[in-house]
C-alpha cells in the first residue's frame, strides 16, 4: 500500500476539544497525512503565517477567536496568506448565509458550519481543497493556459471520484473538457 501524502495543516481554533476532535478526525483521511499545528489567536497565527504560509497545504479557521471574529479573521489570514500561498476552509459555529457569503468573498475556500456537516463531509471538502490548490499550483508552474477549465475538470474529478487518493489524480492527463486536447500529461513521481 503506497503511504499516504503529507499536508501540512494550521488550525486557527481557540476551543482545544475541537481541535482535538478535528486532529482525530483528520488522522482518518484516507488520502492525506494531515500533519497538524493549533494555534488559539491570531496574535499567535499571524507571525506563525508569516514565516510559514508557504510551507502550509491547509488552513483551518474559526471565525470566533479571542481576539477577533467574524469575515476579519479570513481577511486578516489573507493578508499574509494569500489565495495563491494556501487554501482557507473556515470551519465555525457561525450559521449565517451573509457571514458564509462574506467569507468566500473574502477569498476563504470553503465555509463550514460546525455541527451542521457530517465528518465524512467535512473530511472531503477539506480534501477537496486541498486537491484544488495543489493543482492550482501545479498548473501555475506549468504556465497552462486553460487553468480554469482545468479546475473545473478536477473538480468534477473530485466530486464524482471522492475516494480517488491524490497520488492517483496525479497521474491523470489533464485534458480539454470539450476537446481532445491533453492539456498537461501528468508524469508518474519516483515510487509511483
Amino acid at each position: 500500500m503506497r503511504e499516504k501524502e503529507k499536508a501540512v495543516t494550521l488550525i486557527i481554533e481557540n476551543d482545544e476539544q475541537v481541535v482535538e476532535v478535528l486532529t482525530t478526525l483528520l488522522s482518518t483521511a484516507p488520502c492525506f497525512n494531515y500533519q497538524v499545528t493549533s494555534l488559539n489567536t491570531l496574535q499567535q497565527a499571524l507571525p506563525f503565517l508569516s514565516r510559514y504560509a508557504a510551507n502550509l497545504d491547509l488552513i483551518i479557521l474559526d471565525l470566533k477567536l479571542k481576539d477577533g471574529s467574524g469575515v476579519e479573521c479570513v481577511r486578516s489570514v489573507r493578508r499574509i496568506a494569500p489565495k495563491d500561498a494556501v487554501p482557507i476552509v473556515v470551519l465555525t459555529a457561525t450559521d449565517d448565509d451573509q457571514t458564509a457569503v462574506n467569507s468566500l468573498k473574502a477569498m476563504a475556500d470553503e465555509y463550514l458550519v460546525k455541527g451542521r456537516h457530517t465528518n465524512q463531509e467535512i473530511l472531503e471538502r477539506i480534501r477537496n481543497a486541498v486537491v484544488r490548490f495543489r493543482a492550482a499550483k501545479e498548473l501555475t508552474l506549468a504556465g497552462a493556459g486553460k487553468g480554469v477549465e482545468v479546475l473545473d475538470y478536477l473538480q468534477r474529478q473530485c466530486e464524482s471520484n471522492p475516494h480517488l487518493p491524490p497520488h492517483q489524480m496525479d497521474s491523470m492527463p489533464i485534458s480539454h473538457p470539450h476537446s481532445d486536447t491533453v492539456l498537461i500529461e501528468k508524469k508518474s513521481r519516483p515510487g509511483g
